[in-house]
């Protein structure tokens, strides 16, 4: 397997985006295209060496289940991104996974592990979650983004490093040519079951729940006080404070997280604020986190 032939594996996905003008899936004769294959490594040289800026949307399915070749952090939070890789690479150092600090093409940086083999999505994204909880890293830009996908569906997408368009500086690995970083990444690979070990970091991190008031089969008629006159009424306002609302007044009467969420989507059917986006579920569940951060 040559350079080019292991810098495709490494950063082998779902599909090909196209983020030379903006982000697009990568199409050839109207399909979208596979990042992986032959003509997934005709495309890296190019975007090695000419004018092509590729992404990998990362999820694989199989089989009805969804995996990762990759998981990546996205810091962009100005100054303080910088000393969040920073702390982030360090503490997978003391847990023997090796990852990568990227700048990226803004002021901020991605931080990247390679996996052996491939690792269910869920998986991956929660033991990255739970790592960068323990360090309080901002977890919004962990990727894969999704862990599952509708049909037609091919989630976000992450713009891989080492462009040869890219600004001097930027998208690559510190002083490393894209081959010295290719030989060091393939050889330092973290395989699956090791990067599993952190999931035990998702489960030590997980913020506290409230009990769960009722059975979870009850309909909505169990709704009370200001929850039960949103469900009634969820149009008197815009739709994301609606939502934002029905979810504290749930956590307030000790709804869990898992239960919240379910009630939050079963209403976000009825105001149609996230039920279209790829990312709504995320939405959802971010805002539920905000709510019970915020009692």
């Amino acid at each position: 397997m040559d350079r080019v032939e292991q810098f495709a594996s490494l950063h082998a996905g779902g599909f090909v985006a196209d983020v030379a003008n903006g982000v697009k899936p990568m199409l050839t004769n109207e399909e979208t295209v596979l990042a992986a294959g032959e003509e997934y490594e005709l495309l890296i040289e190019q975007h090695l060496y000419g004018d092509e800026a590729l992404g990998v949307y990362p999820l694989i399915e199989r089989n009805g289940l969804f995996w990762v070749n990759w998981i990546a952090v996205d810091l962009d939070e100005g100054d303080i991104s910088e000393p969040h890789a920073d702390n982030l690479v360090a503490l997978l150092e003391e847990l023997s996974i090796h990852s990568w600090k990227e700048p990226s093409r803004s002021k901020g940086f991605h931080v990247w592990v390679y996996l052996e083999r491939p690792l269910q999505a869920a998986m991956a994204r929660n033991c990255m979650i739970g790592a960068c909880r323990l360090i309080e890293t901002p977890i919004k830009e962990v990727y894969p983004k999704q862990v599952k996908l509708g049909p037609g569906k091919i989630g976000n997408c992450l713009r891989l490093p080492y462009a040869a368009t890219r600004n001097t500086g930027r998208q690559q690995m510190g002083d490393l040519t894209w081959e010295e970083f290719t030989d060091t990444a393939w050889e330092t690979r973290c395989t699956p079951e090791h990067f599993e070990r952190l999931h035990a970091l998702y489960i030590k991190t997980e913020p506290v729940k409230a009990a769960f008031s009722y059975s979870g089969t009850n309909d909505s008629d169990d709704f009370t006080g200001r929850a039960k006159s949103i469900w009634e009424n969820p149009f008197s306002e815009d739709r994301s404070s609606t939502l934002y609302r029905f979810a504290a007044s749930l956590l307030e009467r000790d709804y869990s997280v898992e239960a919240t969420i379910h009630w939050v989507t079963q209403l976000d059917e009825r105001v149609g604020k996230f039920k279209d986006r790829e990312d709504g579920p995320l939405q959802i569940e971010r805002m539920v986190e905000s709510a019970l951060r915020s009692l």
